[in-house]
């Protein structure tokens, strides 16, 4: 989030912020820059939603408060809330039944309470409305955005030296997401595995993400397929070290189920990366123009992509080309724009 409000300071505008903190928690100091830096007097995230929030508001005279996905119990300001996706009402599967529940209770209420919501692409916001029955005037997209300028900083030579060094990439394709269902890592592990049977010598597969539920049957595949050379998983990449790994990587492949955005395929982009990439949900919205798009449920589509881009036909230079075409038009000053809009609409 820090990104779009160092954006916001540099546009025309009478709007001042405040930024609330839990306790005990460090705060970068660069926030200070975009506004006042204030705490919560309570450490509980159910205090902070039943009554600290709206203490907060009426000691600072707050003309709008503006939350993530929930909104304050009660609130004596307008209220404002992010909410990035309803995954959880389109997609339960992939998910736990506790989140699920939580999310469809305080969730839906928030979208029915809130002044104006906010949501990260057209997909997200159609959903939004035919889900919880919302008027799309009170609906505003306001799309992720990346700094294209970050990856062409990289010295390429620099960097597959480091990552050579580090991790003994050289070759590679590149996925990015946690190690859960909804990312399908299966689906690619068992496409790259095919090809490497045909195909021997294709580059490894580099998976960047840290673990979480389910992650098991991604290591039991590789394992039972013999893939322990051939794939490399990274659960320690900083900020700088992706992207590093998204600027050197011959193609990025994201056989995701189901995303609000999806902001990995975005950043790849960004770094000038061929990307293969799910024809579903937001996805076909945002990254259709610049991508290779294939069914997350079909093996075989996938394979025939990776086999088009590594040992086949396909222009990977053309697609280069219209992966930074695409990032440019997602810039964290247009995702700004959209956000003071909303602000100054409802202040």
């Amino acid at each position: 989030m820090d990104n779009i409000y160092t954006s916001i300071q540099s546009l025309k505008n009478n709007v001042e912020f405040v930024f609330f903190f839990n306790k005990n928690r460090p705060v970068p100091e660069k926030w200070s820059g975009f506004g006042e830096v204030r705490y919560f007097d309570v450490d509980s995230n159910v205090a902070r939603l039943v009554y600290d929030a709206a203490r907060q508001q009426r000691k600072y005279k707050l003309d709008a408060f503006h939350s993530q996905y929930i909104v304050p119990l009660f609130s004596a300001s307008k209220e404002i809330v992010t909410i990035h996706d309803v995954l959880f009402e389109t997609h339960p599967q992939y998910f736990s039944t506790a989140f699920n529940l939580r999310s469809k209770i305080l969730v839906r209420r928030s979208a029915l309470s809130a002044d104006q919501i906010l949501t990260v692409s057209q997909y997200s916001k159609d959903k939004i409305c035919e889900l919880y029955g919302i008027d799309e005037a009170r609906v505003s997209v306001t799309p992720n955005g990346v700094d294209v300028e970050r990856f062409s900083r990289i010295d390429p030579n620099c960097a597959a030296n480091e990552l050579k060094l580090r991790y003994g990439l050289a070759d590679y394709i590149l996925t990015v997401g946690r190690l859960e269902p909804r990312k399908n890592h299966l689906t690619l592990l068992r496409a790259y595995n095919l090809l490497r049977r045909t195909e021997p010598q294709i580059p490894m597969l580099a998976i960047v993400g840290q673990r979480d539920f389910g992650h098991e049957k991604i290591f039991d595949f590789i394992e039972k397929s013999g893939l322990q050379d051939s794939v490399k998983i990274i659960e320690d990449a900083d900020a700088a070290t992706l992207s590093m790994l998204y600027k050197c990587a011959k193609l990025f492949v994201y056989p995701s189920f189901a995303e609000g955005f999806g902001i990995p395929p975005l950043e790849a982009m960004a770094a000038g990366c061929p990307v293969i990439c799910s024809n579903t949900t937001s996805m076909k919205e945002v990254f259709s123009e610049g991508a290779t798009m294939i069914d997350p449920l079909d093996v075989e589509s996938l394979l025939d992509a990776l086999t088009a881009s590594i040992v086949g036909d396909a222009d990977n230079d053309l697609m280069r080309e219209r992966s930074i075409a695409i990032a440019q038009q997602y810039t964290w000053e247009q995702s700004s724009k959209a956000l003071l809009k909303v602000i100054q609409r409802v202040i």
